[in-house]
């Protein structure tokens, strides 16, 4: 998969606000890394997903709606709405859409597809359904 197809996926999948699962270096998909997989995230949990200076993708809470709303009206947010992660384009090796996706996320998913790193990360992504 190409990254213009992968953007291309992004940008479609945004627009039904069903979100994204993330999951950092998962040991099933690859062990011959090895470099970074001591430290493992899995299920995180992003609503958006959006391009920042052509060679960063920010996956984020932005669009996410109040939980409720002080006596003064302030907005108050759930605290994962301050939640960020930051992948750079220009570090992506190669793009793989996963066929075998069951078991990839404790939530449904209608497509997963796994980015591998320059440097021996590997970034799963879930999109929701």
């Amino acid at each position: 998969m190409t990254i213009k197809t992968l953007l291309d996926l992004l940008v479609m999948h945004n627009t039904t606000n069903k979100g994204y699962l993330i999951h950092l270096n998962s040991d099933n998909v690859e062990t011959t890394t090895g470099k970074n997989t001591d430290v493992e995230f899995s299920d995180i949990c992003f609503s958006n997903c959006q391009m920042i200076n052509e060679k960063l993708l920010a996956f984020n809470n932005i669009n996410e709606d109040p939980i409720s709303h002080l006596e003064d009206g302030t907005p108050i947010y759930h605290m994962s709405t301050n939640s960020n992660m930051y992948i750079n384009l220009n570090k992506i090796n190669s793009i793989e859409d996963v066929e075998d996706k069951k078991d990839c996320f404790s939530m449904p998913t209608g497509k997963v597809v796994n980015l591998y790193m320059s440097y021996g990360n590997i970034i799963t992504i879930g999109f929701m359904e």
